[in-house]
């Protein structure tokens, strides 16, 4: 490609806004904004990206295209799909692949955006478990391709690879002693175990306006880690969540949804607590009734904490879980922030930000059944598939790679990704003859180069090259040729040398350089 046809052009300065790597991105004209656009430059690069992620999902994989602007989202409408297509067990396990928008309305929680999305379904749970092992291992090679790193996934239902970067906008938690990472929504968390108490009887205790976690424990002069936190969701279908968590602890979205099958979850309204008969602000666990309680396991850390009386004015002490009520789940609810004690060493956690490039999703047998996937055994008896879910987020994961790779003059691409190899830069009469010959031996070769063939000053076309940044410069000029042939310099380091055409190609196919 000739600099001179290329659509788009390098800008020197740019509205300052998104990260500095989305802003390079810009002034090296790979995307512009307003609506959001990628020009031949990045779009080139989303191309390698596909490459690499058909390299994580393999071959025996089927794609699926899918309307956009449908109501449902768009990992919602391919489990449909599938719900209405498989019915035998030597239909699995079933791999299907789409490119797809997502919206504000993904059940799983995936980020709004652009997504290469596989899902696969598994006949059994030792199956979704190479599954999952499998693709993390591709996730983190895709990582190590693109120089970007990120903490490793630990087991559960949901993970989200997110590329520590201080101007990310997604959270995570930093433990400073031993180095334990990982994202605020999926993190463990350590809960300190409260001093033993003899479980006492409920009693009822008048706390006027104390509808919040922090009057309540004032009022009443205890601790908010003895208080038993009451949260509310309203799920799609119209039904309630009452999660109840420690006090001094909040609860993941994220975590009770996957808890709850991966439901779509919104805070409760006011109105829909009261028609419940739920009273806001002094809403109890005990005795409530036509809700799904989910439990954290902090209320397991002590006994005789402070919940709400569900009545207005009111607050019950002395109560004791599993004694005093019951829960439809109990397991880790908890979000990770500053101040949480990390779990492996109890030191309090430190907040910090980053990139969300991917995500993984596991759904279970009840989840599928709720969904209405099944499928025929061999023994002709009805059972729920496994779903293993994988997104990749090919925009952020560009502008992870332009924020983590670059320096005060540009963009430092890493191979996989960059758009060309190389850029051939021809300098006055002489290197720009020379340089034309350089570029047909060069694609003749296969391989693919950025030839910069306009009537340019050297210092503006260097510029240039170290904007955009590609792998490798190659310089053409009479002082080189003059010294032996072409000046050969990694976009990586800082020097460069001569080397003739002919050694050049050789090293390069052979991957010498």
């Amino acid at each position: 490609m000739r600099v001179s046809k290329l659509f788009g052009r390098t800008l020197r300065q740019v509205e300052a806004k998104g990260s500095s790597g989305l802003r390079l991105l810009a002034r090296a004209g790979f995307l512009r904004w307003d609506p959001l656009s990628f020009l031949p430059l990045g779009a080139m690069v989303l191309d390698r990206l596909r490459t690499i992620w058909g390299n994580i999902i393999g071959p025996d994989v089927q794609k699926l295209y899918l309307p956009f602007g449908e109501a449902l989202s768009p990992e919602e409408q391919a489990l449909r799909i599938a719900s209405r297509e498989v019915a035998s067990y030597r239909e699995l396990p079933l791999r299907l692949e789409l490119e797809a928008e997502i919206g504000k309305s993904s059940p799983f929680y995936l980020p709004e955006g652009k997504a290469f999305l596989l899902l696969s379904f598994l006949p059994d749970e030792e199956m979704a478990q190479e599954e999952i092992s499998g693709l993390w291992a591709k996730v983190e090679e895709l990582l190590r391709v693109c120089r970007l790193q990120s903490p490793p996934p630990a087991i559960g239902k949901g993970w989200d690879w997110i590329v520590p970067e201080p101007e990310g906008e997604e959270r995570l938690v930093i433990c400073p002693n031993c180095g334990y990472s990982a994202p605020s929504v999926w993190a463990q968390v350590h809960r300190e175990p409260l001093p033993q108490e003899e479980p006492e009887p409920l009693r009822e205790v008048a706390t006027p306006g104390c509808t919040t976690i922090e009057s309540l424990a004032s009022f009443l002069g205890v601790p908010k880690s003895k208080t038993a936190k009451a949260v509310f969701y309203t799920g799609e279908d119209g039904g309630i969540v009452f999660a109840v968590i420690r006090g001094d602890m909040d609860v993941s979205e994220q975590k009770l949804s996957s808890a709850m099958g991966w439901v779509k979850l919104r805070p409760s309204t006011e109105g829909e607590l009261l028609f419940a008969g739920i009273v806001p602000g002094y809403a109890s666990p005990i005795g409530v009734k036509g809700v799904k309680v989910a439990v954290d396991s902090s209320l397991r850390t002590g006994q005789n904490f402070v919940a709400g009386a569900n009545r207005e004015g009111y607050h019950l002490m002395g109560v004791n879980y599993p004694r005093d009520f019951q829960a439809d789940f109990e397991g880790d609810l908890a979000l990770a922030k500053a101040g949480i004690q990390c779990p492996f060493c109890q030191s309090a956690f430190e907040s910090a930000s980053g990139f969300l490039v991917a995500s993984l999703r596991v759904s279970g047998p009840e989840s599928s059944s709720a969904r209405g996937l099944s499928f025929n055994t061999p023994q002709k008896k009805k059972a729920n598939p496994w779903v293993v879910l994988l997104a990749l987020y090919p925009y952020k994961v560009m502008e992870a790679v332009a924020q983590v790779n670059r320096d005060e003059k540009g963009l430092i691409w890493p191979k996989a990704l960059a758009p060309f190899p190389i850029h051939l830069i021809a300098l006055g009469e002489e290197g720009l003859a020379e340089g034309e010959k350089l570029y047909s031996q060069l694609k003749g070769q296969g391989i693919e180069v950025l030839f910069d063939d306009r009537d340019e000053s050297p210092g503006v076309k260097f510029t240039d090259a170290d904007l955009i940044g590609l792998p490798w410069r190659v310089v053409v000029s009479k002082r080189s040729l003059s010294q032996g042939g072409i000046e050969v310099k990694s976009r990586a380091e800082a020097g460069s040398k001569i080397i003739p055409p002919e050694d050049f190609l050789r090293e390069f196919q052979s991957g010498n350089l």
